[in-house]
């Protein structure tokens, strides 16, 4: 499933929103984040790229990846 943010009638943010994948089965997939902010798995190992991956997840499951600015 897509996830939308919009401001006004813009579109300010676009994500996955899976359903019903648990964050032991996500990092069964990929690697362990670089940093772990409370439900955020956080994705930052290239620092030339220009952007980072968050995974947010709530109560072990995860709810949104989105790709955002670098941190």
């Amino acid at each position: 499933d897509l996830a939308v943010l919009y401001s006004g009638d813009k579109v300010d943010r676009v994500g996955v929103a899976p359903s019903n994948v648990t964050e032991d089965e996500f990092l069964d997939h990929y690697y362990e984040p670089d940093e772990r902010k409370s439900d955020e798995l956080i994705y930052d190992s290239n620092k030339d790229n220009d952007f980072s991956v968050i995974a947010h997840s709530k109560k072990g499951k995860i709810t949104l990846i989105e790709n955002i600015d670098q941190l």
